[in-house]
């Protein structure tokens, strides 16, 4: 009996002490792990699975927004000279290329007896003067009736008329440039008969040159008559400009507006007629600079960039509001973005990413 009483009391003390560090240790010291524990075992994978990228920093500007106008270039003035008297071209005093100064003379017609009727007008001229200073003279004195008087002034009239027509006639036998400028063609010969109102040569003045464009109806009334403009020649030359005239009607045809362009051409040495590219700021708007390089197209066309935001990739589209061989100026982003600049093309939206930020500038890309 004693026995069984001291195996009671010391399995009692027994179970006391399970309970006692049962308490102590709670019930999750044999739990399987939660969740957030399973989440942060599994980061590491996480991370081997994202895409290594680089990006570049890239904040918001002010920039001219401007409108890219496809041209040519032609002359400031442009001249064909035409005869005002019929007759022979005698001598050519220039060739065709030949730069040439205002009233310089350019063809020679051959003015025949010309000289002969001027001599015979001039002395005609001569006897009508000394018949009215007579006539004047008996009128005065009460020899002469007025209407003779007023009918010899109409004969000197007449004669003073011949020899201004005669000595017209020679001058227009030498044909002159316009304006300084260059003799673009010549359409006659030495012998050669021209009737009045045939043309002889052309004359062109290219310096200022103007680069011709046409304007559609939205980009009309961002532009001003003044504006500097940037000009890229198919040569890949770029001078600067101003617009000196846009038209104040549309084209019936093409609901177009025409537009000049002029830029300096001392030298000569930029022809007329050459296809040329001009670049007209239109209104200041916030936009971002990035390289060609960096843009990605989508399968549904959307143009745009690939940014890092909290290491996922994010595609952005953008619209381009400017650009050159180097940079592009796009609107469309965060004032402050990382923009994907390597590996972009095979990112796709959501995509896990690493990023590692570089500095180069967009143009260098």
């Amino acid at each position: 009996m004693i026995n069984s009483r001291r195996f009671s009391l010391a399995f009692s003390a027994v179970l006391a002490v399970a309970v006692v560090v049962w308490f102590m240790t709670g019930p999750d010291a044999a739990s399987p792990p939660t969740a957030e524990t399973s989440q942060t075992t599994a980061a590491p994978e996480s991370v081997r699975d994202a895409t290594l990228v680089q990006a570049r920093q890239v904040d918001s500007e002010s920039v001219a927004q401007e409108e890219r106008l496809q041209g040519y270039t032609a002359p400031n003035r442009q001249v064909t000279v035409r005869t005002e008297t019929a007759g022979r071209v005698e001598e050519l005093l220039v060739q065709r290329g030949s730069v040439v100064r205002a009233g310089q003379a350019i063809v020679q017609l051959a003015i025949d007896d010309k000289p002969a009727q001027l001599r015979k007008a001039a002395a005609m001229l001569v006897r009508r003067e000394n018949e009215y200073a007579a006539g004047q003279r008996l009128n005065a004195e009460g020899h002469m009736a007025s209407t003779q008087v007023d009918e010899s002034f109409s004969n000197l009239e007449a004669a003073r008329a011949d020899v201004e027509s005669i000595e017209l006639s020679i001058a227009k036998s030498t044909l002159r440039a316009p304006f300084d400028g260059i003799v673009n063609s010549l359409d006659v010969e030495i012998g050669d008969y021209v009737g009045i109102r045939d043309a002889v040569f052309d004359v062109v003045d290219n310096d200022p040159l103007v680069v011709v464009a046409s304007v559609s109806q939205a980009g009309h009334n961002g532009i001003r008559v003044g504006a500097v403009s940037n000009v890229r020649l198919v040569t890949g030359e770029q001078v600067a400009g101003h617009v000196r005239y846009l038209s104040a009607i549309a084209d019936e045809a093409t609901r177009t507006f025409l537009l000049e362009v002029e830029i300096e051409n001392s030298s000569g040495a930029i022809p007329a007629g050459i296809s040329a590219e001009a670049f007209i700021p239109t209104q200041e708007v916030t936009a971002h600079q990035i390289a060609p390089g960096w843009l990605v197209r989508t399968a549904r066309g959307e143009v745009g960039i690939f940014a890092s935001k909290l290491g996922i990739a994010q595609f952005i589209p953008v619209s381009i509001i400017s650009s050159t061989p180097e940079s592009i100026w796009v609107s469309g982003l965060p004032d402050s973005v990382n923009v994907v600049v390597s590996g972009q093309g095979f990112l796709e939206q959501g995509q896990p990413i690493q990023v590692a930020l570089v500095q180069e500038s967009a143009a260098t890309q």
